[in-house]
């Protein structure tokens, strides 16, 4: 017997989804012609650097740590906390709002007090 070698030419063609006009996929770009192919830009890497973030300064951890030594309640309920809502350091004026880290800017509010004050006018 004899075997033969069939040579298969790829003759497909779909229209393209932006345009509709015929064109043969690749692997590259199988729903788009040359002309449309949508360009994928890589994605970026968040990465924060030690020191950077606004939490990280040394200000706002020395002024934490003499915040919480000051006040040993919440200012809105007066809750001296518990392990289900524990006592947190607030800013009065976020940061992201032009707010500082000085002692004047923070006080103590417990968690759920806390909650309630996201997303609400600073007080």
């Amino acid at each position: 017997m004899m075997s033969v070698k069939v040579c298969v030419v790829s003759s497909y063609q779909r229209p393209c989804l932006k345009c509709r006009r015929l064109f043969t996929p690749d692997n590259n770009s199988r729903s788009y012609c040359a002309e449309h192919k949508p360009i994928i830009k890589p994605k970026k890497k968040y990465s924060y650097n030690k020191g950077k973030r606004p939490y990280d300064d040394a200000e706002y951890r020395r002024n934490r740590k003499i915040i919480r030594q000051q006040q040993r309640f919440c200012v809105w309920c007066g809750s001296g906390g518990t392990s289900q809502n524990k006592l947190q350091v607030d800013h009065i004026i976020p940061i992201s709002k032009g707010g500082s880290h000085d002692l004047s800017n923070l006080r103590i509010l417990c968690q759920m007090c806390h909650k309630k004050r996201q997303g609400v006018a600073h007080r």
